[in-house]
């Protein structure tokens, strides 16, 4: 409830705003930003942005990235249960006050609007979706990559053999969010089978079943069947990061932990 957010940051307004990582680590989306950048200030930015991660008042689309979520691993395929949760968000809508709720509401709102016409159009029926999140670690050029699946996919194909795969959420809806989205979410794809392979080595995913769903741009991208270029430039890059880490130092008005 709005009450209940409200709570939480008020108690989070006497917790530090920034954390702090010693050693050098990015995200999966990290790590294909860092590739995307053109400028060794953007770079750098990047390396910011994950040595000292500043905490989130709110997390953006985490309502509708749940509901999406849970509508992928029912399987039912049926759209209906999608416009249920529009309609709950709507009559919370016209109750709720101007200010930061209303609008991240208006936010998840536009997402689920998005991917009723994204998954009609991608005809994901097909595919099976297990429970996520999924959260995938691996080691690359000296950098922890963390990789966190919305949820799992498999398929059963004619010889009864279960493949296996992953898909990542894109929900981006503004110019800076979407820059360079394409080129992030073959990154993205990447890694995925990359760290499905490394977290188990029984298990050969499927680059087609290794997925960035751009909701806002109903757009599916799989992972390349040839990876090995791409692969190589992600651990020159990983190189590179760990190289500077320790010469990245925190933004204005940094107040974590001490960093020296």
């Amino acid at each position: 409830s709005s009450k209940s957010a409200l709570r939480t940051i008020s108690s989070m307004a006497d917790a530090p705003n920034y954390g702090y990582y010693r050693n050098p680590r990015f995200s999966v989306n990290q790590l294909a930003e860092y590739m995307t950048t053109t400028t060794a200030s953007q770079r750098e930015s990047v390396i910011r942005s994950a040595k000292f991660p500043r905490k989130p008042a709110v997390i953006p689309y985490s309502q509708s990235k749940r509901i999406i979520g849970n509508f992928l691993t029912g399987n039912t395929g049926k759209l209906s249960h999608i416009d249920d949760d529009i309609g709950r968000i709507e009559t919370r809508l016209r109750r709720e006050p101007d200010g930061w709720m209303q609008d991240e509401l208006k936010r998840n709102l536009d997402a689920l609007k998005a991917f009723k016409a994204a998954f009609t159009k991608n005809r994901l029926k097909r595919l099976s979706f297990l429970p996520g999140p999924v959260d995938l670690a691996m080691k690359l050029g000296g950098v922890r990559i963390n990789c966190r699946l919305d949820v799992s996919v498999s398929e059963t194909g004619g010889d009864d053999v279960t493949y296996s795969g992953g898909c990542v959420l894109f929900v981006a809806n503004t110019d800076s969010s979407r820059k360079n989205l394409e080129d992030r979410s073959k990154s993205v794809a990447t890694m995925i089978q990359w760290e499905l392979e490394s977290s188990n080595p029984n298990i050969e995913p499927l680059p087609r079943l290794c997925i960035s769903f751009d909701i806002f741009g109903q757009k599916i991208t799989k992972a390349p069947n040839t990876s090995t270029r791409l692969r190589s430039q992600m651990r020159s890059s990983c190189e590179e990061a760990a190289g500077r880490w320790n010469t990245v130092e925190p933004p204005g008005g940094y107040d974590g932990p001490p960093w020296r």
